[in-house]
């Protein structure tokens, strides 16, 4: 994931469930006049429940046309699976709201029905972005299809529809993530404070099985080797209070002048997963294993990943508990977006399969990464700004749902409780389950 400053929080972990809202939204593009891209920004990107909403700006999630402010304007034409009476039209106006112009229902006859039209061209919003809403008497006619025209000109920069949905219920329609509702409420997010963060940047947390040291990578600190001071691995201990001592710099080898975090460790502490070749740094972005003997970490030796490539320059892994399932968010050729989550098994031999794609059910356009994977062997959380959220990027949970690894629960968020309208990565637990940490850029000691 991209190196931004994040800092620590603890929060308590407890049960929870998922509540949901009922609106049909488009199905299928029926025609469009521009868009910036086949894939990201693509009218595509309008199908389906909002991507991006209730958290605005500029994604890769939601339709953009392919210039700014055109004089002709712009419009898109969307299909519904069931034809129905409507009350109301949703349009998620999710990047510089203000444009629609016009919205033309289309009945199963294939008759036009304009419902909305501004004639001044004054923005209802001006900055941010929502859900726009045109309410009207129920339709005496089924509704299929759905066409938004929009007066770009009336809003400068890049305008992006997100979402388009039709409604029966003549109440405006309130959007809600998808996400996880605690049974008992969450208390506040704790920051480790200063034993753990620092003025430099202290990201990517994991919390060793048992509980007891926290691993962090920390850039630019004036410990860190080379002349750059890129992530060095930290660590923390907790101590007989409950608190956590003071970070503790890893020495060499695990340390060198390059990017250096550890992504997993064994359940008895003894293995670590490290995001670095070490043998051949300049190579390539490659995962290696390290373990302890006698006190001491032995040379990583690079983990053998049959067709191990990676097109960005950030990637994040993690292991199953028994060290052969390897979880990978990396870009490669078939990744929808920025980065994708991919699975390697473990061979008798000990190689490792070709990475695999998870699926879109996780995977979008936008990036995913930070994964974690749960101690059941089936739940995975993880960073994404391709689902709807709060921020930039939220902590999504999704559960496994069959052995074929490409099969998922639609992705909840993990609520306001963990997620801000910043970014927010990195979630790691216990074996227990009873705490959790994260990065965000809440509360944070240094830049």
């Amino acid at each position: 994931m991209r190196s931004y400053s994040h800092f620590f929080l603890l929060l308590t972990l407890l049960p929870f469930s998922a509540l949901g809202q009922d609106i049909q939204w488009a199905s299928a593009v029926k025609r469009f006049s521009t868009e910036y891209s086949r894939t990201a920004y693509s009218a595509k990107q309008v199908l389906g429940k909002p991507d991006k909403l209730p958290a605005t700006g500029e994604s890769p999630v939601a339709w953009a046309p392919s210039t700014m402010d055109n004089p002709n304007g712009e419009f898109i034409h969307v299909a519904f699976e069931n034809p129905m009476r409507i009350r109301q039209v949703v349009v998620g106006e999710s990047n510089n709201p203000g444009a629609i112009a016009e919205v033309i229902l289309i009945d199963v006859n294939g008759k036009k029905h304009t419902v909305f039209e501004r004639t001044h061209g004054a923005a209802i919003m001006t900055s941010g972005g929502g859900l726009w809403h045109t309410l009207f008497e129920l339709t005496d006619y089924e509704v299929k299809e759905v066409k938004v025209l929009l007066n770009t000109r009336a809003i400068a920069g890049m305008n992006q529809i997100d979402c388009i949905g039709i409604s029966a219920s003549d109440t405006p329609y309130s959007l809600t993530v998808d996400a996880v509702v605690q049974d008992t409420p969450l208390p506040p997010a704790e920051n480790l404070g200063p034993m753990v963060n620092s003025r430099a940047d202290d990201m990517l947390p994991l919390v060793s099985p048992d509980g007891s040291t926290l691993y962090f990578a920390r850039k630019r600190h004036p410990e860190n080797i080379g002349e750059e001071k890129r992530d060095d691995i930290w660590y923390s201990t907790l101590q007989p209070d409950g608190s956590w001592g003071p970070a503790q710099h890893m020495d060499a080898p695990l340390n060198n002048e390059y990017h250096n975090y550890v992504a997993w460790v064994s359940p008895d502490g003894n293995t670590l997963l490290l995001a670095n070749d070490y043998r051949n740094p300049k190579a390539g972005q490659q995962v290696s294993i390290s373990r302890r003997a006698a006190g001491s970490w032995s040379f990583p030796q690079t983990l053998p990943v049959n067709d191990m490539y990676n097109r960005n320059e950030f990637s994040c892994y993690h292991m199953n508990t028994e060290g052969n399932v390897l979880l990978l968010a990396i870009e490669r050729g078939d990744t929808q977006g920025d980065m994708d989550i991919y699975v390697s098994f473990k061979r008798p031999s000990n190689a490792w399969t070709k990475p695999m794609n998870i699926g879109n059910t996780v995977n979008t356009v936008g990036t995913e990464g930070s994964v974690f994977l749960a101690a059941d062997n089936k739940t995975i959380y993880f960073a994404s700004n391709g689902h709807s959220g709060y921020g930039g990027f939220d902590m999504f949970m999704s559960k496994r749902l069959d052995n074929t690894w490409t099969n998922w629960s639609e992705p909840l968020n993990m609520g306001p409780a963990i997620n801000s309208s910043l970014d927010d990565f990195y979630y790691t637990i216990p074996a227990r389950g009873d705490y959790l940490y994260f990065s965000s850029r809440q509360e944070t000691y240094g830049g």
